[in-house]
């Protein structure tokens, strides 16, 4: 599996934001060949968590 950079400078209008419940999202960035570049899951009231792609 190749490695992404961060897209938040490259395509940083380019995200889906996934609603998982009223408390919880993840937000994907796309890059620019089309990958997901990055994922972070947001909770409300907390700090947003970045997973690496590698994680998965």
């Amino acid at each position: 599996m190749k490695k992404h950079g961060s897209a938040k400078g490259i395509l940083k209008d380019i995200k889906i934001d996934g609603s998982l419940n009223d408390d919880e999202s993840l937000l994907f960035a796309i890059d620019e060949d089309c990958e997901i570049a990055e994922i972070v899951h947001r909770r409300r009231d907390q700090e947003e968590i970045e997973i690496g792609i590698d994680d998965l």
